[in-house]
């Protein structure tokens, strides 16, 4: 910890930064922060379905159809 304070003491109060450096540094958290949403977003695997499931009756449609196109 005392080395800590050592270097922050040793920091200048005034640092100027070239837009190009202040580009890539906020480039850089940017890019640093989506990977880490990534990588420590939660994961539901078991629990993702793909459909809405509320109920309006929609299975077999196609079989239906199939059946009265042979009826006729």
């Amino acid at each position: 910890m005392c080395k800590i304070r050592r270097w922050v003491k040793d920091l200048p109060d005034v640092m100027s930064v070239t837009k190009k450096e202040y580009f890539l540094t906020v480039a850089f958290s940017f890019c640093l922060g989506v990977i880490l949403g990534f990588v420590f977003a939660p994961k539901r695997t078991k629990y993702s379905t793909i459909g809405s499931h509320n109920g309006n009756g929609n299975t077999g449609i196609w079989e239906k159809d199939e059946e009265e196109q042979s009826e006729d």
